[in-house]
């Protein structure tokens, strides 16, 4: 991909680019872990805070990243809450973020999880997430971004259990 992209709110309009880009993410990838039935609603999950795309002009997405409250029962909320004593309700998820195979290696994935950071900032919350151990690129790119890991939990899909880092921004 040979396109400039802007870091935007996502709109209503960007969901079918977005499933499509998330397909080809899962065949290659394997993520998400699960098949995914409905895109428009894995990509819009209970507590969404916001969305963003990397699009270019013409509207091609490359891209794509969430932010939400953490549900009452996301294990790494509840150990980072545990740990750090920050309420819940001052964390936000960073999740959902891919980008296109044809875009990696642009800066494109550092953008969009600066898209989440600052709009944490901005609702005066403190971003965490987690990444399942398998995704080693993902991995790298937060620990190249300065997160900090502080643990790995196992999560429960319907395909199996699997094992993911979690990761807090503490700057």
């Amino acid at each position: 991909m040979s396109a400039s992209f802007a870091v935007r709110p996502r709109t209503d309009d960007d969901l079918p680019a977005c499933a499509s880009v998330l397909a080809g993410v899962q065949a290659r990838d394997g993520y998400p872990v699960d098949d995914i039935a409905d895109p428009a609603g894995f990509l819009t999950p209970p507590g969404l805070l916001g969305a963003w795309v990397a699009a270019s002009a013409d509207g091609s997405v490359a891209g794509h990243v969430a932010l939400s409250e953490p549900s009452p029962s996301y294990a790494p909320a509840l150990l980072w809450s545990r740990e750090s004593g920050e309420p819940l309700d001052r964390l936000g998820v960073l999740g959902r973020l891919f980008v296109a195979p044809a875009a990696r290696g642009s800066g494109l994935g550092a953008r969009l999880v600066a898209a989440v950071v600052d709009e944490c900032a901005r609702l005066g919350r403190r971003p965490l997430l987690d990444v399942v151990v398998k995704d080693a690129a993902a991995v790298r790119l937060y620990d190249r971004l300065g997160w900090t890991r502080f643990g790995t939990v196992t999560l429960r899909f319907p395909s199996g259990p699997v094992d993911a880092h979690c990761y807090v921004d503490l700057r």
